[in-house]
């Protein structure tokens, strides 16, 4: 071989490799489906979770989705079904949908269904799963439409207990933590509360209250009381103040359970909200039916499909590690970063 001829065939197998080495995320990662483009305009996005790597999860009416490294895949064994709630925890993804809950565990080449719970497992009568999250003691805890569970690392509770002392709680939409208690918010059923012992166990009775709303008089429902009898979203902010989105607005308790305490206070009246959460630089996000709202201070701020959104309908909200905000709309997926929303 002549030496200019050596040359060309070194150089042809360096540029080889190194296109080799630039290649980026593999084809496919274990238990997914690379998508060759994504197209959510005609989606409604119904949970979003941001994980430990990054990751960012969206949950819509016909499956489960990934954003890693800037290529979007697609779980098979969500296909057709509704993803209605995500949790990213360390090194799992807690998945309901309107077939059972799901959790997903991260493995050392992709993800894989770990776990999975049924209405047979959880004693209930439905397999429609509303909500799934870790609470305290590292419990996970399962909301339906006909009632309330968790898991104590051994075995799934049900908790009649609860469920019974309530007035039956059911219908569950959201949950949210704090140290000592936790809150349910419900699809026509009130906001519960329920407070814990010093120990692992839950206090079902005496530490449970409920919190009543829906006045037949729309203006006492901003009198010292729940706004709606339907709570879409519940939020305990840096503050320990408890916020909860309603049918007809958000309103913020600031830890008293006494449903008529005087101890409210009421924003965005007579909107819908569906999601609510705060950033680490003290901004409130709220998502409504007509738009993203965003509380700095005592300033609120709106974006709508004017400012770049792919619908004014917010179902969904969830924070990335950088402080921009993903967004579910009825009309698809957006980010909201350095004041420009990018929409999927």
């Amino acid at each position: 071989m002549k030496i200019h001829q050596y040359i060309f065939v070194c150089l042809t197998l360096l540029l080889f490799s190194c296109d080799k080495g630039n290649e980026g995320p593999s084809e496919n990662i274990t238990g997914l489906e690379k998508l060759d483009q994504i197209d959510f305009s005609r989606s409604a996005i119904q949970s979003i979770a941001v994980d430990e790597l990054s990751n960012v999860w969206v949950g819509t009416q016909s499956g489960l989705f990934l954003l890693q490294d800037e290529v979007w895949y697609q779980h098979p064994s969500f296909s057709g079904s509704s993803v209605t709630s995500l949790f990213a925890n360390t090194n799992e993804i807690l998945i309901a949908t309107n077939y059972g809950a799901f959790t997903l565990s991260t493995t050392t080449d992709g993800f894989s269904i770990s776990d999975s719970i049924s209405k047979e497992i959880l004693g209930g009568t439905s397999n429609e799963m509303t909500a799934f999250e870790y609470g305290l003691f590292d419990h996970k805890w399962i909301g339906s439409d006909d009632g309330l569970a968790f898991f104590d690392g051994t075995q799934w509770n049900r908790n009649e207990a609860i469920r019974n002392n309530l007035g039956g709680i059911s219908n569950i939409s959201s949950m949210a933590f704090r140290s000592d208690d936790c809150f349910f918010g419900t699809y026509g059923k009130y906001l519960y509360h329920i407070s814990y012992q010093n120990s692992s166990d839950v206090d079902a009775i005496s530490g449970a209250s409920q919190m009543l709303g829906g006045a037949e008089d729309e203006e006492s429902n901003f009198n010292g009381a729940l706004t709606s009898d339907t709570i879409f979203c519940v939020f305990a902010g840096s503050d320990n103040s408890i916020w909860f989105g309603s049918t007809l607005g958000l309103t913020r308790n600031k830890g008293k359970t006494n449903s008529y305490n005087g101890d409210f206070e009421y924003f965005l009246k007579g909107q819908r909200v569906h999601s609510v959460l705060e950033t680490a630089d003290g901004k409130l996000w709220a998502g409504t039916e007509n738009g993203l709202s965003c509380r700095n201070g005592s300033d609120w701020l709106n974006y709508t499909v004017s400012d770049g959104l792919p619908g004014n309908f917010i179902l969904t909200l969830a924070i990335a590690d950088d402080l921009s905000i993903w967004v579910g709309t009825n009309k698809g997926l957006a980010h909201y970063a350095d004041g420009v929303f990018t929409n999927y």
